[in-house]
């Protein structure tokens, strides 16, 4: 049975009041975890908001675009988190066959979720690229990933040695003299890579193959895409999107009152238990005293009991003296006891043998 007692506040996360450990690791766990119902995270698999792949996969004319400018950038970890388990739950998909179509997964600025290449790289965030790589590696043979990043020569390694194509598009100062002095990029696809314009690429593997015909490669790019310093996407989006903008707000509410709801079922919950406890208490409490009352009565019949006995061995001491002809006075001072107290007991002692005669001659 857990004896632990538990928070019934909400943004305590229902921990337990008390645990095994020190205050401050047990604090530590607590706090971390509280970005999780700031987030909503952690829904039950019945949740109408969770994520549909099966809709989604199905819906080919739409770009599903997945963010997670709404995380604080100091939150890394809880970034990390939601494309992690976007990643896994949609290989689960995949893997278990609901999804039909070919899926392509275009990942911006893949640097963000790579570790930086410095020595002061925090912990978690080694362990967690690991993983996000990993996930990276075995997805890329179920569906199209593309990546982009406008730091080249800051891009993690291991995430560059899972790269099968690596286009190029306008290069940074610092991007250029990496390629010359890691790569041995000529200086003439150095400067015509220099005067590409938005949307057009280079095949790396023509540059590190020397190939004469190193030729431009031209995207069509939506208009939301091409962005002017202070454009904010959003509004980009809905003019010219209006009819794809959502609005959301009703969905954050109701996911709001079901957070409440879930909650206000474990606060009951939590409730219930602490009356029952507080029974348990009562009736254990209760139990005691009755013990305690029954050992008092024993212990009174007890005492009862050797009073009695007492009784009846200073009677029949008493009735055998005076048998033999000596005064209640004597006998009184033979035994120590006031001589009325000795013939109480002695007729005490003669009624219970029966005998009538001493009974009758005494009384």
């Amino acid at each position: 049975t857990d004896k632990r007692k538990y928070s019934r506040d909400p943004d305590d996360l229902f921990f337990p009041t008390k645990s095994i450990g020190s205050t401050k690791t047990f604090s530590l766990i607590r706090d971390s975890f509280r970005d999780f119902r700031t987030h909503f995270f952690l829904q039950p698999d019945d949740c109408e908001f969770n994520l549909d792949f099966r809709k989604i996969n199905e819906d080919h004319r739409t770009f599903h675009l997945l963010t997670t400018k709404y995380i604080s950038s100091s939150d890394k970890r809880i970034k990390y988190f939601a494309v992690i388990d976007f990643l896994i739950q949609l290989m689960t998909a995949i893997d278990s066959g609901i999804i039909k179509r070919p899926v392509c997964l275009k990942i911006e600025e893949i640097l963000s979720l790579l570790p930086p290449k410095t020595e002061n790289r925090v912990p978690y965030e080694e362990e967690l690229s690991k993983v996000f790589l990993d996930l990276l590696s075995r997805i890329r043979t179920k569906a199209y990933v593309i990546a982009t990043t406008q730091y080249y020569g800051k891009t993690d390694d291991n995430f560059k040695a899972l790269c099968n194509h690596l286009f190029l598009h306008k290069l940074s100062r610092e991007d250029e003299k990496n390629l010359r002095k890691n790569y041995g990029i000529p200086e003439d696809d150095i400067r015509f890579i220099s005067k590409l314009n938005i949307g057009e690429f280079v095949w790396w593997d023509n540059l590190k193959n020397d190939e004469e015909d190193t030729s431009k490669i031209k995207t069509i790019l939506p208009s939301h895409a091409v962005a002017e310093q202070g454009d904010r996407f959003y509004n980009l989006f809905n003019y010219y999107y209006p009819d794809f903008n959502n609005d959301n707000y009703k969905i954050y509410n109701d996911m709001l009152k079901q957070r409440s709801e879930q909650e206000n079922v474990q606060k009951e919950r939590l409730k219930k238990l602490e009356k029952r406890d507080k029974e348990k208490k009562v009736k254990q409490m209760k139990a005691k005293l009755s013990d305690t009352s029954k050992l008092k009565n024993e212990l009174h019949e007890m005492k009862k009991q050797r009073k009695t006995q007492e009784k009846m061995q200073l009677g029949e001491k008493a009735h055998s003296l005076k048998v033999s002809g000596l005064s209640w006075n004597k006998i009184g001072v033979e035994l120590g006891k006031d001589p009325k107290t000795v013939k109480t007991y002695g007729l005490f002692y003669a009624k219970s043998i029966n005998d009538m005669d001493f009974i009758e001659k005494e009384s």
